[in-house]
């Protein structure tokens, strides 16, 4: 279990020092509607912002960096205002909004149902696995980035630079580009509809073994192809997925 637990319906110990020790309610209810108003949106990009928007004036014009050591798992709704790093792995299966930069040592991952994740800033992460709603204002960095789309609601601005981005419907890029070593449309490289000449061998220079499996719903072949649960349950066990990690 996390080493330094999140404490997210709560104003900034930095907010309630600066007030001489008082909590604020006030700002915590404001937060609280925030949060609300994230879980249930599904009015893309521009009404993120303004939630991001609403949640810097409900935290006052300043903004705090606070570091979380070890892995967190988030179960209920955060808002920071400022920078966050987290040490360890993150996984978001609620609601985060960081109005500043999201720093994350090892994999930012969230659910289908219900995740929002907002940042202000930019979003650094060792690999990020993604089913819900990502939205960064800034760039996102990270050696694996596994997404939906990297359309509007993903990534409104700035660029995706990964070593491999793996998304299931490529579609409308919006203001985002992404700068990739290797990019593929997953579900159709899984069922065995991708055929770039070099890309097995791209993939097998890159990545360990023991990241590819077969897929019983391709075509009747046999060919072992990069599978993503196997790569992100090695990376969240810690162990090596590219042949650079072991050598």
């Amino acid at each position: 279990m996390a080493a330094d637990p999140v404490d997210p319906m709560k104003s900034d110990p930095d907010r309630r020092g600066a007030e001489g020790g008082r909590d604020l309610p006030t700002a915590t209810q404001g937060v609280g509607q925030i949060l609300t108003d994230l879980n249930h949106h599904d009015g893309g990009p521009d009404a993120f912002w303004r939630l991001l928007e609403r949640g810097t004036k409900v935290r006052g014009d300043y903004g705090s960096a606070r570091t979380l050591t070890g892995d967190q798992e988030l179960w209920e709704p955060l808002l920071h205002h400022g920078d966050l790093v987290v040490t360890g792995h993150l996984y978001v299966p609620t609601a985060i909004v960081v109005t500043g930069s999201l720093t994350v040592g090892g994999c930012l991952s969230d659910r289908e149902d219900g995740s929002r994740i907002v940042v202000g800033g930019n979003l650094t992460a060792r690999a990020v696995f993604s089913a819900g709603d990502l939205l960064v204002r800034g760039d996102l960095g990270a050696d694996i980035v596994s997404c939906v789309c990297l359309d509007p609601r993903t990534t409104a601005t700035g660029t995706v630079r990964a070593r491999l981005v793996l998304e299931e419907d490529p579609g409308d890029r919006g203001a985002a580009t992404v700068d990739a070593g290797i990019h593929l449309d997953y579900d159709t490289y899984r069922l065995g509809w991708d055929d770039r000449e070099g890309l097995r061998e791209q993939l097998r220079a890159l990545l360990v073994d023991e990241v590819f499996t077969k897929d019983d719903d391709s075509d009747g072949d046999d060919e072992l192809r990069l599978d993503r649960y196997e790569l992100f349950d090695r990376l969240l066990a810690g162990k090596p997925v590219f042949h650079d990690d072991v050598r």
